[in-house]
């Protein structure tokens, strides 16, 4: 109850993970384990959380590995590296990025021009300003041949771009959506996100449907209680999730759904007046509210 762990004598501290924490001490890093005793000593310039049982760290300017017994595993010959989240992590030597396993091989060669972690099995990495993917075995799966490309994502797509057009992959290299996009958000959390062309925007699915079609007006677009706000001719409304337009753009501003029910905001220019309409998602108004009087739509009660 409120004893500390660590003991406030250190200039930094991190969270712990694997049994230790990374501390700073007079300019130097070292770890700690949940007993609070000092198990690794002091004299990393940058120590790394632990992850699969190993750490990177940074010494006279050159990164490494050490093991939780503070054994140093990989010899600090890298310019840059990342603990190990799966079992390659990138590392890089003169501008040049590989991979390397928890034994310090280099798995991949030191050949890319950059590289990032593994995301759904596979890592992002370029070449010759194109980028493509490897596999946790460092075999290069998806050729290095698009303008951009992001992670892949948990609903196992990845964005990428060919002729300043966005699309989207899946894992085996297969264009999913194809690149027709002038925008388009990554899938992130969710199986839909927003695309544009032609400065309209829309929302299509996983499989490149158009759920909502590019006709609207720059906004965020993202569901909330199955609603979406638009914007058209800077007027704002709402279309459900089946990309109808059930509320018209007659709105100056709106807020998203919440529990069935939204405010909107509508701006009267002959008395520069503003009110609220809390309405529900047939566009039916509940309540008006002046502007000044404005709260969190989730607590009005009707009755």
């Amino acid at each position: 109850r409120g004893v500390p762990i660590i003991p406030c004598i250190y200039e930094r501290s991190f969270s712990f993970n694997e049994g230790l924490a990374s501390v700073l001490l007079d300019g130097k890093y070292g770890y700690v384990n949940e007993d609070g005793e000092e198990v690794i000593p002091f004299q990393y310039d940058e120590a790394d959380d632990f992850h699969n049982g190993m750490a990177a760290v940074k010494l006279n300017g050159k990164y490494g590995f050490i093991n939780t017994d503070g054994e140093l595993v990989v010899p600090c010959i890298y310019d840059w590296a990342i603990s190990f989240y799966n079992n390659l992590t990138p590392v890089r030597q003169s501008w040049k990025y590989g991979y390397i396993n928890r034994k310090g091989e280099e798995v991949v060669p030191l050949i890319y021009s950059s590289a990032d972690g593994f995301y759904e099995g596979l890592a992002m990495v370029s070449q010759d300003r194109k980028y493509g993917y490897i596999n946790t075995e460092g075999k290069l799966v998806i050729p290095c041949i698009y303008d951009y490309a992001s992670d892949f994502s948990q609903c196992g797509l990845a964005k990428v771009s060919q002729n300043e057009k966005y699309g989207f992959i899946n894992t085996d290299g297969e264009l999913v959506v194809p690149c027709i996009y002038d925008y388009a958000d990554s899938f992130v959390y969710d199986d839909y996100t927003k695309v544009g062309q032609n400065y309209k925007y829309g929302i299509i699915n996983t499989k490149g449907e158009e759920i909502l079609p590019c006709i609207y007006q720059s906004g965020w677009y993202y569901f909330n209680d199955g609603m979406v706000d638009v914007r058209q001719n800077n007027k704002f409304g709402y279309a459900n999730d089946e990309g109808e337009l059930v509320i018209p753009c007659i709105y100056d501003s709106a807020f998203p759904f919440k529990n069935g029910y939204a405010t909107a905001l509508v701006y009267d220019s002959s008395n520069m007046e503003k009110t609220i309409h809390f309405i529900d998602k047939a566009g039916n108004i509940l309540r008006k509210f002046p502007s000044a009087f404005l709260v969190e739509w989730s607590y009005v009660k009707l009755n």
